[in-house]
């Protein structure tokens, strides 16, 4: 594995993105084995979502696009470790690096996220309370006690709803942007630690 300098150097990105991929990835390596599986991203976050927030038509929805999500972007950059594939923290970061500066890419994530945002959105009303975004933080392992700070940066209009269009650009900030301190650094949740 690279440090984060010789991985941003690689990627050409700043050392302040690959910190925040590995605070992403280490809330997805659930096991905690070094490795993104199946498992850590659809089987652990599904079995948490319908436990803590989801209705089940949502769940239904979110489960088959985090499988589309792993079948098609994931799966492809993995590497296969006891007949299973698994997904590296360099593998993720080379994954990733491209939404800095591909609208197409962009794209597809705006989908992806568009899905955890009618997943999150339990009173189907357009719109992501404090509560709701606490049972997202919740269903990532995130302590609920974090989503008040980050709701806050997201809710960039002050009305006290994170609207689709507020969920869209925070989420697409956190893996644009490259200057420590930006808006939705907190996306999910305070950083920690991956120097």
């Amino acid at each position: 594995m690279s440090t984060n300098s010789q991985l941003a150097e690689k990627l050409k990105v700043s050392v302040h993105w690959v910190r925040k991929m590995c605070h992403f990835f280490n809330l997805l390596d659930v096991d905690r084995d070094g490795f993104i599986s199946h498992g850590d991203y659809v089987e652990t976050v599904m079995e948490r979502a319908r436990t803590v927030m989801m209705k089940p038509t949502h769940a239904d929805n979110f489960e088959k696009k985090l499988n589309q999500v792993w079948d098609k972007y994931w799966k492809p950059g993995g590497v296969l470790v006891n007949e299973e594939v698994k997904i590296t923290f360099d593998g993720f970061c080379d994954m990733h690096a491209p939404v800095i500066c591909s609208e197409e890419i962009q794209g597809h994530y705006k989908a992806t996220f568009d899905a955890y945002f009618d997943g999150i959105d339990q009173n189907e009303n357009n719109e992501i309370s404090l509560g709701e975004l606490a049972k997202f933080f919740v269903t990532y392992a995130i302590p609920a006690y974090q989503a008040k700070r980050t709701f806050d940066e997201m809710d960039t209009n002050q009305d006290g709803l994170i609207n689709r269009k507020e969920w869209l650009q925070a989420f697409l900030d956190y893996f644009i942007s490259q200057e420590p301190k930006s808006t939705c650094d907190r996306f999910w949740g305070a950083m920690i630690n991956c120097d």
